[in-house]
């Protein structure tokens, strides 16, 4: 639907849902699939409750008390996903002129204890290999090598992987519409020998019903990021594993490492698939590299570091 054919289009938006279904239009263009599909579900969810809600009348308590109705957001950064995606919402409405001001954005996180995403430890993740079986245990090492996005590696297709250059190239991934590029996901040799063993011994032609994805179920089909949420819920259970563990903890874990072993910061965006290197930099204080930094002083203040 074009968004010259929505009824609103001509003046402002009088109710949540005009405001909901304008920038649905409109992100659908510029959003990833993937992140569309999240950002949808939640306005569509916050649509069905509030979409008959004058916008003169909405205030931030609305959203509180919408929020405070769906105890199934139990994680903290979650709840904190739903609310930025609604607000963002209505501040693009806002800055289009649509409306006249966001009416929820007054509206804070909560001010307890947040979950935030952690690295996942080395027996954390020894502990998801034992208790997965072989090929669910690829896809944790393909995470663990590689730092990609969990749901790069799930829409992963043999297509994508470039084993001359070493790597994989993904023409559609997150930040696809804003960098304008192919996200590349650079393999070291551990994984390259496991994706010619994959290859070499039949996973493409079984995957035919996934439409040749590198990475499937146990049926052969796609992974979904509602299979991969309830395979780690499982595990986690059965392997009395904390909640904190999170196939995103590899990613973070990649991270940390990459600061720690002195990888270059830009250089280390362009790994992780990060459109700013703003988005890397955090890496940098959750290392904590008191002694790297002091050395970085001493550089600073007498051109070397050599002969101290």
């Amino acid at each position: 639907m074009s968004i010259l054919s929505t009824p609103a289009w001509r003046g402002q938006c009088q109710t949540v849902h005009d405001v909901i279904e304008m920038y649905l239009t409109q992100a659908k263009r510029d959003l990833a699939a993937r992140s569309y599909e999240t950002v949808a579900c939640i306005l569509n969810r916050f649509d069905e409750s509030a979409g008959d809600l004058a916008l003169a009348e909405c205030r931030p308590f609305d959203l509180q008390c919408w929020m405070n109705e769906h105890p199934e957001y139990a994680s903290e950064w979650y709840r904190r996903c739903v609310v930025s995606t609604i607000k963002r919402c209505f501040t693009w409405a806002a800055e289009m002129e649509l409306i006249e001001r966001n009416p929820f954005a007054k509206l804070r996180g909560s001010r307890g204890q947040t979950t935030r995403r952690r690295p996942m430890t080395d027996e954390e993740f020894q502990t998801l290999l034992r208790g997965s079986n072989a090929a669910f245990r690829r896809f944790l090492i393909f995470l663990k090598f590689t730092g990609c996005r969990p749901g790069e590696a799930a829409s992963m297709r043999w297509a994508d992987v470039q084993f001359e250059e070493g790597a994989v190239v993904l023409k559609e991934h997150k930040t696809a519409r804003k960098t304008g590029r192919s996200r590349i996901i650079p393999l070291v040799p551990t994984v390259v020998k496991q994706l010619h063993w994959m290859r070499s011994h039949g996973k493409a032609a079984k995957q035919s019903c996934a439409q040749d994805h590198v990475f499937t179920t146990g049926r052969g089909t796609a992974l979904s990021r509602g299979w991969l949420s309830l395979r780690m819920q499982r595990l986690r259970r059965r392997l009395g594993l904390a909640k904190g563990v999170t196939y995103y903890g590899l990613r973070h874990r990649y991270g940390l490492m990459g600061i720690k072993n002195g990888v270059n910061l830009k250089l280390l965006s362009l790994c992780m698939g990060h459109a700013r290197t703003q988005m890397t930099e955090h890496y940098v204080a959750e290392a904590g590299l008191t002694a790297q930094v002091h050395e970085a002083a001493w550089q600073v203040a007498y051109g070397s570091i050599q002969g101290r």
